[in-house]
């Protein structure tokens, strides 16, 4: 289309665009762009005049009119200015743009201090993307551009962050990705392995169980104390304090379960997990692994000798110094003067049985026998 077929010019030589847009519409003033409604300004460019924002602000297409920038000028009620800024009015009409309260000016752009879902923007920068995963995203119902979290994913206002849900993805923190990624706080994620098995620094949300469901949110569940009752090891917190969900013995059980800790381990109360019992497979503590179940008090993890003498990471539970009934005692063999002393026993006592012992066997050795 030539710019004759374009445009139309009047009597008094007012250039006028078919399709409503001025934005590099020839021009001799500023009325020819019709300033009054789009801000635009008839600026020489190039040795001709054409209707133009210029250092001022950014031409918005879908709005037909300029966009003024941060600390530019701008008029009262008329002049839009960059997201989330106003036109400050100054004297009269005339003003300049600031940012709105609430936000602040970074790199030209109007930045909440606080980040939340619902905020306008135009692009993910104005919603802290780095930082808070919010995304510049169009919500169908308002017809705008607005701070969003992605599909699978739920924004935690303690954190401000979109963490994502179940099967959703997630990365490790690192030096150079100070904000990563997350899961919602019923959930872990679990690292993705490369060709050679070694964990990556990305992966997918998961329950400590390893579901990973798509999409699916976790909800919170309250974890029993031992001796209330269970359908599942999980309801008792398996993971941290050991416990099973166990069968009643007796005539009144008809089928209850509870939380406790099985046949020959015992319960802790000073760490709230169950300890494996004298015999019992244990594991050593492994760098980078859980910390495994620990043995009762006294006992230690014995390991198991591989087939060249060399120990292995699972043994079994043996007592210090010795056991009576299942129970590691803790001064069972061989104890000293002092350990007797503190214990109670009668150190007198012990003494002179020794000295009427001797005495029996002197008497013994010196006494004559008869020769018939």
């Amino acid at each position: 289309m030539s710019t004759k077929e374009r445009y139309s010019s009047n009597s008094d030589s007012t250039f006028m665009m078919k399709d409503g847009d001025f934005y590099h519409n020839p021009c001799n003033t500023d009325e020819h762009c019709q300033s009054e409604k789009t801000d635009l300004r008839c600026l020489s460019d190039s040795g001709r005049k054409i209707c133009s924002c210029g250092a001022r602000g950014t031409y918005a297409k879908e709005k037909q009119k300029c966009v003024i920038n941060l600390d530019t000028a701008c008029t009262v009620g008329r002049s839009e200015c960059v997201f989330n800024a106003f036109c400050d009015k100054d004297y009269d009409t005339e003003g300049t743009c600031r940012c709105n309260s609430g936000f602040t000016e970074d790199l030209g752009e109007c930045r909440a201090e606080n980040f939340k879902p619902g905020l306008k923007c135009n692009n993910d920068g104005n919603c802290g993307f780095d930082r808070t995963h919010l995304k510049c995203l169009l919500d169908p119902k308002a017809e705008a551009l607005i701070c969003s979290c992605e599909r699978g994913q739920s924004f935690d206002s303690e954190s401000q962050q979109c963490q994502s849900k179940l099967g959703g993805p997630c990365e490790l923190r690192t030096a150079e990705n100070p904000y990563p990624q997350v899961c919602v706080k019923s959930a872990v994620c679990k690292l993705d392995k490369d060709a050679y098995k070694n964990p990556t620094e990305h992966g997918t949300c998961c329950t400590h169980e390893g579901i990973c469901e798509e999409f699916e949110e976790i909800k919170p569940r309250k974890m029993k104390a031992r001796g209330e009752e269970c359908t599942s090891p999980q309801e008792c917190n398996s993971e941290k304090t050991f416990m099973g969900c166990f069968y009643v013995v007796g005539a009144n059980a008809q089928g209850k379960r509870i939380c406790d800790c099985g046949d020959n381990n015992k319960f802790d109360e000073d760490t709230q997990q169950c300890s494996l019992g004298v015999n019992k497979g244990c594991s050593l503590p492994t760098y980078g692994s859980p910390e495994p179940q620990k043995c009762i008090k006294h006992a230690v993890c014995q390991p198991h000798l591989d087939t060249k003498g060399k120990e292995t990471r699972e043994g079994k539970c043996t007592c210090e110094q010795g056991a009576q009934d299942g129970i590691c005692n803790e001064h069972s063999k061989n104890p000293s003067f002092e350990e007797m002393k503190s214990s109670g026993c009668r150190v007198q006592s012990y003494t002179w049985a020794v000295i009427v012992g001797l005495l029996f066997t002197l008497l013994v050795i010196h006494t004559p026998v008869k020769i018939t």
